[in-house]
């Protein structure tokens, strides 16, 4: 029974990415390939069908790895284990038997000038990643006993977007930290993992080292970023307070004589630029926090409009909860859906009977917070916000 399909040596995989086909292989291969699998699963659990998964290969031009491309059907289900290891024959699973293509010599032309595959370190990449605001997940094996396929302290980064640099040993060990990871990734909880390579579970994930690992794989955030537009008294005492807290803050308003270091020495940024003009270039993500604090309403319906287009992970606006109620009326004539409003915190933070500037800073620091570790508490009930209350979301809803 033929279950694999391979296409060789057509085609390679530049990194160690979940992907759905890979890249083609323009640079002609140098001599001595050592051969990895790149593979799509049509039907396995945990994996979705269509999970495509590949493994990269080593930088140095005399021991370069390329990829074979296979799928296996529904009646092997076999998560095979990762070259060179496996042997060419066949393979022993408890549904039937697998077949292996061996491994075939390559085209010995002499690489051509220039033809180094850039390596990326996983320190400098998570570096990188955290100062461009995005998350990661970091899984590290953290203790081995016998033999495995890989070594303790081995890491593989896992960026949002599901790709990956490093590795743990590849296989179906490194899938599954892979779907840890992306659950880590949504959740910002660490996990650990254990894996046992014995012989039993040899035929279940493609692996017969024998040895036992276990991986921790932790979540790492970037530092949250609070875009504050306005920089009145109120934005003065929030943008000390949340740096105080961990935020990293960016202030903006329209008017130089407000927004300068003179009143903002804290801040990672100050801009003083119309907020259309701004808005645009400032990176605004899933882990940023937004809080609209201008002169206004109509700047504050202004950078409202223009925040709810963004993935932020809290927005907030000042005001009475008239006058939020009307700035809402007036953006679902704009055609803005209701239901775009429901993720708004206004009036901003919490009900502790905050006056003072200085006070309302510490209730929307106390909220945002509350956002970002996710608080299990029932701090919602002393949320100010018109969507806490039922009674309001009915008037909004008419």
């Amino acid at each position: 029974m033929e279950d694999v399909t391979c296409q060789y040596p057509t085609t390679v995989n530049r990194s160690c990415v979940p992907t759905l086909g890979p890249q083609p292989f323009r640079d002609p291969p140098p001599q001595n390939w050592l051969c990895s699998f790149s593979f799509t699963i049509l039907q396995r659990r945990p994996y979705a069908p269509g999970f495509a998964f590949s493994v990269p290969w080593d930088r140095s031009p005399q021991n370069w790895l390329c990829s074979f491309n296979f799928t296996i059907s529904p009646a092997s289900a076999l998560c095979p284990r990762t070259l060179p290891r496996a042997r060419p024959g066949t393979r022993r699973s408890k549904i039937g038997f697998v077949r292996h293509r061996s491994l075939q010599q390559a085209p010995q032309p002499p690489p051509p000038s220039g033809a180094i595959i850039p390596q990326v370190d996983v320190y400098e990449e998570l570096v990188r990643l955290r100062n461009l605001g995005q998350k990661c997940a970091l899984a590290t094996i953290v203790d081995v006993r016998g033999s495995i396929p890989s070594y303790e302290s081995a890491k593989l980064l896992v960026r949002e977007d599901g790709s990956m640099i490093g590795t743990i040993g590849g296989g179906c060990v490194e899938a599954e930290v892979w779907n840890a990871a992306r659950d880590v990734l949504d959740n910002e909880k660490p996990k650990h993992l254990s894996f046992n390579l014995g012989q039993d579970a040899a035929y279940d994930n493609g692996l017969i080292c024998g040895g036992q690992l276990d991986v921790f794989v932790e979540p790492v955030l970037p530092l949250p970023r609070a875009f504050i537009f306005g920089a009145g008294h109120i934005s003065k005492s929030l943008s000390k307070v949340a740096n105080l807290a961990g935020f990293g803050t960016v202030v903006v308003d329209n008017r130089e004589s407000f927004a300068n270091r003179e009143r903002f020495p804290e801040a990672l940024e100050v801009h003083a630029e119309e907020y259309e003009d701004i808005f645009p270039r400032l990176p605004i993500n899933e882990t940023s926090y937004i809080i609209i604090v201008t002169r206004g309403h109509r700047d504050d319906m202004r950078v409202l409009k223009l925040a709810l287009a963004t993935p932020a992970r809290y927005l907030a606006m000042i005001g009475s909860k008239r006058k939020v109620i009307n700035v809402i009326r007036e953006l679902r004539k704009e055609g803005i859906p209701q239901d775009a409003f429901e993720r708004i915190h206004a009036p901003m933070g919490l009900d502790i009977g905050a006056i003072s500037p200085e006070e309302i800073a510490i209730s929307v620091a106390a909220e945002m917070i509350a956002v970002r570790r996710r608080a299990q508490s029932n701090w919602r009930a002393l949320s100010l916000s018109v969507f806490a209350d039922e009674s309001l979301r009915a008037v909004l809803a008419k």
